[in-house]
């Protein structure tokens, strides 16, 4: 919706979100404790030295994910028993890139013999239509181990040494 006019400067784009009010009073009832959880995260965290803002947000990311499907599921079981690990698939069938487009993933998928629901998965990798998947988007957890295994390398090398 774009509002001008009613003494505004300029106009300006206004998201409209429609939704049953059974989940409207839902979420509202839960905010309170979703709070709880993301302040309990910031803490914990913020004692090692990381930004509280980005914790809170990770964790809000986490909680509101939608249930990951059984086929991807499988999906992922099966790269990381073809290649070690969704790490180790990423880097070798995925060509190691920060992104990938839609086109690599179908080779991707048609050559580990996955044609039946490649459009499916894509969706589920790729919920905001932006055309390109991450390593993050595949396999967070991986994603969130390896940063804890950097960060804890790094600790190990003292300040000014070359990291």
């Amino acid at each position: 919706v774009v509002l001008a006019g009613g003494g505004l400067e300029e106009p300006f784009v206004a998201e409209l979100r429609l939704e049953e009010a059974a989940f409207y009073e839902a979420r509202l009832s839960s905010a309170g404790h979703l709070n709880d959880i993301k302040k309990g995260f910031r803490t914990m965290y913020e004692k090692s030295g990381i930004d509280g803002d980005s914790v809170e947000y990770l964790a809000t990311y986490a909680l509101q994910l939608p249930k990951v499907t059984h086929s991807l599921t499988i999906f992922r079981r099966h790269l990381a028993r073809r290649f070690g690990s969704t790490v180790v698939a990423w880097r070798k069938a995925f060509g190691n890139r920060p992104t990938v487009n839609f086109q690599k993933f179908v080779e991707v998928c048609r050559s580990l013999n996955n044609r039946d629901h490649i459009v499916e998965h894509w969706l589920e990798l790729d919920p905001t239509l932006s055309g390109c998947v991450s390593l993050f988007d595949l396999d967070a957890e991986a994603v969130i181990l390896l940063a804890k295994i950097n960060m804890r390398f790094r600790a190990l090398v003292p300040e000014g040494e070359n990291q």
